[in-house]
């Protein structure tokens, strides 16, 4: 399907065609969805090219992009350009670019962006709190990682799966068994269902420290989510 959408632009450019967004993102997240990364970006190349007008949509579909191919520094210089045309960022534009950093193990620049989100964004969603969650836990810096759960927490930011697993994960690097057990209780209260990441986190982290009575209990409650059918 990308070859065709690639085909359908390009052959908007040869006729003239007044390159229009709604086009011009569908194929580049056409392109994304088929890792063709390289032509996506040509595609937005060309829009700039045009003096075709670059929205928010656009800018994160391009981004996006970037995420997926693991090109971090593409990603960044996109946010910049952002910056420099006065486009308007989201929660999807830091999501996308944190994650992008995520996958290059950049945290020091994910540590910028997350500091930026939180001064800039309007209304910060989850997903963009997860990519800086789980970018500090990837890279080591669990203490960070459970700065960041903190912020979530006094924003009133919703709480998924994906936050508890990097924050207990958080814990496991720390030693922290005691806020990892403490983690896994809020899940319940939060309406958050445990799964096998959120135990096993757990797990490590009282096997760490030698809390072996408490790591039999959470063996036993994967145990027997393993026998239910």
């Amino acid at each position: 399907q990308w070859e065709s959408a690639l085909q359908l632009h390009g052959g908007m450019l040869r006729s003239k065609v007044e390159l229009d967004r709604i086009s011009t993102n569908a194929a580049i997240a056409s392109c994304e969805r088929s890792s063709a990364w390289e032509s996506s970006l040509k595609l937005f190349s060309s829009m700039v090219q045009s003096n075709a007008e670059i929205d928010t949509t656009t800018y994160n579909a391009a981004i996006s992009v970037c995420k997926t191919a693991g090109e971090w520094e593409r990603s960044l210089h996109l946010l910049s350009r952002m910056e420099q045309n006065k486009v308007e960022k989201d929660g999807t534009t830091y999501s996308a670019t944190l994650s992008a950093c995520e996958k290059g193990s950049v945290w020091e620049r994910s540590s910028h962006l997350f500091d930026c989100m939180v001064q800039r964004l309007r209304e910060p969603n989850t997903i963009a709190f997860n990519a800086a969650l789980s970018t500090y836990t990837e890279s080591s810096r669990w203490e960070m990682g459970m700065q960041v759960f903190s912020v979530m927490g006094s924003n009133k930011i919703e709480l998924s799966v994906v936050t508890f697993g990097a924050a207990i994960s958080a814990c496991a690097q720390g030693s922290k068994w005691e806020m990892s057990l403490h983690l896994l209780g809020m899940m319940p209260l939060q309406k958050v269902e445990c799964n096998m990441v959120t135990l096993n986190s757990a797990l490590s982290a009282c096997g760490k420290n030698g809390e072996w009575q408490h790591a039999l209990q959470i063996f036993g409650v994967i145990a027997h989510a393993m026998m239910e059918p």
